[in-house]
Formats: structure tokens, sequence, C-alpha cells
């Protein structure tokens, strides 16, 4: 508040210390009551500092007028209010007169020594007059006026403006230089975006001559190695009479493996049709022992009948001659099961006999069938991934069952000619038909049909083609 606080007579100075207290001369003054407690938290409890704070009232009382005019009091040694000594903001002003009254306090002279009713000053002295709270009496007292230390020093107007002026004229300076700061800012903004781009252009070349230099290297390895050869003189013919029986060992050792595996598909087939009889010799024995069981029912069913008939008892072995056709029926039914289940032993022993041979069978062919199949896999799926794409074979209960995929997309499916199309199953899509034309020294049986697409812009009309003509050409040269 000090700070703001401007005595008009430097004399006067030491009635306006004495009169507002230290703490409150070196407080701020805020108008809005959330601006001193954010200011309070931030400063005494963050920063832990030892401040003061005041607030001014929201009805401004700076210019509230005095309980009686300053001439009234005139002839008593009073020349001024204490308010009139002073120039401040008008909320220090307002907080002021709200506080300590300085819109009323009077300031006199010596001759207002013996007049004193209320808190005045003369030349050197305070005067207070206090009524108490309890007894209602009053009492006076006086004290020395300070010297003044604090606000001595005047402002003068003149000076306050010009300085106002150039704080002004300084703000507008650097408001200027903060628009040509932002624009240089984006100015290095732009130019870090140039920097960067150029770099990125710097090691995309850099890139490039590598490779470049990478290129010249493989091409000069390359034309070394083929002047080796021109002078190393290799037999071509010789050469390709070994990759021919190469060629030829491994289309053997093609066939030698499609035979054995026909082979074992035909040993399956017989064993499936001995696993077919075994079931059918299965269901008869089961018959047979079904018709034991009904046999053995009736027969007891008539020795029952027996016996009731001829009021035989249980332990009674003695058969009247008139039942003896029906004890020869019973021996025969007897011995016809026996038989049967004589039978029906042999027929079980022969299938589990069966069952062993078919077993051993099955190991015998099963397991080299398997590890074919996972070399024809191995190699089928090594060609489809040549070509980019997925294949793959497993043997199931009744045959083989190729899988291929041709787009990384997609999944694994059964080749069949409904999910497939001709193109796809024979492996020819665009891409795999450029590869073909791309292998060099292929081999060509005999047998094979070459078909030869002459397709382009420069291409001649159907009724100047003469193949003939082309073909004479072609062995002249």
């Amino acid at each position: 508040m000090m700070l703001v606080i401007s005595v008009r007579n430097p004399n006067h100075a030491k009635y306006v210390e004495n009169h507002i207290p230290f703490n409150d001369l070196r407080a701020f003054v805020f108008q809005k009551r959330e601006d001193m407690e954010k200011f309070m938290t931030e400063v005494r409890d963050s920063q832990n500092l030892r401040v003061n704070s005041v607030f001014a009232p929201e009805e401004s009382c700076a210019t509230r007028p005095p309980s009686r005019p300053i001439e009234s009091l005139k002839r008593f040694g009073f020349f001024a209010y204490l308010r009139e000594l002073f120039d401040a903001p008008e909320e220090v002003m307002s907080y002021l007169c709200n506080q300590y009254k300085v819109h009323d306090v009077p300031v006199g002279t010596d001759q207002t020594k013996a007049m004193i009713k209320t808190v005045l000053y003369t030349a050197e002295e305070k005067y207070s007059l206090k009524k108490s709270f309890y007894s209602g009496k009053t009492s006076t007292s006086n004290s020395a006026v300070r010297p003044s230390q604090y606000l001595t020093m005047a402002v003068d107007a003149e000076d306050k403006r010009q300085l106002e002026e150039q704080i002004s004229t300084a703000e507008k300076s650097m408001q200027a230089i903060d628009a040509q700061m932002i624009a240089t800012q984006e100015s290095a903004a732009k130019l870090d975006r140039r920097d960067n781009e150029l770099r990125a252009q710097k090691k995309a070349l850099s890139e490039l001559k590598g490779k470049k230099r990478q290129l010249e290297q493989k091409i000069s390895t390359k034309q070394d190695s083929l002047r080796q050869m021109e002078q190393g003189g290799i037999d071509l013919q010789k050469a390709e009479e070994e990759t021919k029986a190469q060629i030829s060992a491994v289309n053997s050792q093609k066939v030698a493996i499609v035979a054995e595996f026909m082979a074992h598909m035909k040993l399956r087939a017989t064993l499936s049709m001995e696993k077919v009889y075994m079931a059918l010799e299965t269901q008869a024995c089961a018959m047979l022992e079904q018709r034991k069981a009904r046999l053995l029912e009736k027969c007891k069913g008539l020795l029952r009948r027996a016996r009731e008939i001829c009021n035989m008892d249980p332990g009674e072995s003695v058969v009247p001659p008139d039942l003896h056709t029906v004890v020869d029926e019973y021996n025969r039914r007897e011995q016809e099961i026996k038989n049967l289940e004589k039978e029906l032993d042999d027929k079980s022993n022969a299938l589990d006999t069966y069952r062993q041979n078919i077993s051993e069978a099955k190991e015998r062919w099963l397991n080299p069938l398997k590890q074919l199949v996972e070399q024809i896999n191995d190699k089928f799926s090594d060609f489809f991934r040549s070509m980019q794409c997925a294949g793959e074979e497993e043997y199931d209960k009744y045959g083989i069952r190729i899988r291929v995929k041709f787009r990384s997309s997609t999944q694994l499916h059964e080749l069949t000619a409904h999910h497939q199309s001709g193109g796809e199953r024979s492996g020819m899509d665009p891409v795999n038909e450029r590869r073909v034309f791309d292998i060099v020294n292929l081999q060509y049986a005999d047998e094979m049909t070459v078909l030869c697409v002459h397709n382009g812009p420069h291409m001649l009309p159907p009724h100047k083609w003469d193949e003939k003509a082309f073909t004479r050409r072609r062995m002249v040269k």
C-alpha cells in the first residue's frame, strides 16, 4: 500500500504513518476476494513468505463525506482532514476511509490541543478520545508523532505521467518484438521442415548411391566370372549331358516312388476287402451265438415239458419207452449246440487271426506310406512357396488330400474342381506365368506340347501370318 500512497506535503507524512498501522502500510490491497485467496495461497502457503493482504469494500468509500465540513473546525485550529493530505488509488482510499476513517480525522495545530474530542493531530502530537465499552466513561490519550520513514518521498505527477508514457511505449515495443519473434519462430519452423526434407532426400540419395555401388560390384564380379568361364573353356555339351542324366535319375526316382505308392494303394484296397469279409464273418458268428442261445432255451423248455408229462422227478433217470423219441431229439439238439459252439470258437479264432494279420500288414505299408506322403508334401510345399503361394498334402482314411492357397490373405483350402478355377489348379496366375518365362534351361520332353502366344501392338494381322515362312527363315539363321 505504501508504494501507491503519495503525500502531498512531506511534513504531513508523519500523520498518515501514525494513523495507519505499519502492517497495513505494507499490505497488498485486492478488489476481489478470490484474487486475494489465490495470492495468499501461492505466496504465503507455497512460497512461505510473510505478507499481508487486505480486501477493499465492494461499495467504494473513497468519496464518503466527513461528518462535518472542515470550515466548521477551522476556528479550533484544524486545517484539513487526513484524507486530504495524500493521494492514493480509489481502492486504497476506499479501504482507508472504511477501516481508519481518514475522511473524518481532522489535522490541527497547537491551539486544538485543549479541545480534543476525537482522534486528531497537532504539529507534533496525536490525540485520541476513547469511550469505555463497559462504563461509558470517556478517556483521552496523547502520544508523540513519530518521524516519517516511508512516505517522505512525494510523487511528481508530471514525472509519473512521463513514466507511464514510457511504460506504454515500452509495452508497444515489446508487442512488436513479440510479433517479430512469432514470425521468426514460424520462419525457423519452416526452415526446420525444409532441413528435414533435404536430410531425407540426402539419405535417399545416399542409399541409392550405395545400391549403385553394390550393383557395380555385382556387375564387375559377374564380368570377372564370365571372363573366367570364357577363358576356362567349359564344355557345354558335357554339362548338358550331365544335367540330362541327373534329370533322368530324378524322373526315375519319381516313377519308382509313384509305383511304390500305387502298390501300397492296391495293398490297402486288398486289406479293406479282407476287413469287409471279416466284418461279415463277425456278423455270422454273432448270428450263430444267437441261434445257439435260442436252441439251448428250446431244449431246456422241451426237457421241462417232458418231465411234466412223465411225472418224473428232477433226479429220476429212467425214461419211459414212449419218450425215447423226445430224448433222441434232445440229444440231437445238444450235439448240434456243441457243434455250433465249436464252429463259433473256430470263427472267433479266425477273426482274431485276421485282425492280427491286418494290424501287421497295416504297419508294414502305412508307415512307409506316411513317409512317402511327407516327402511329397515337402517337395509340394517348396514348389508352391517358390510361387509365393502355399500348399500341403496329407493322408486321410480314404486317400490323399491336397490343400493350397494362392493368396496370402486366404486360408488353405482343399484342391477341388469346385473351389479353385482351372488356372489356380494348374498354378498359372499372371505372376506365376511370368515366373515360368523367367526360368531358363528348361528341359522339354518329346511328348510335351509347346503353345506360343503372340501378342502386342506391333503384331501382324491374321491374313499376313505365314508360319512356314517364319520357320524356314529361322532354320536358315
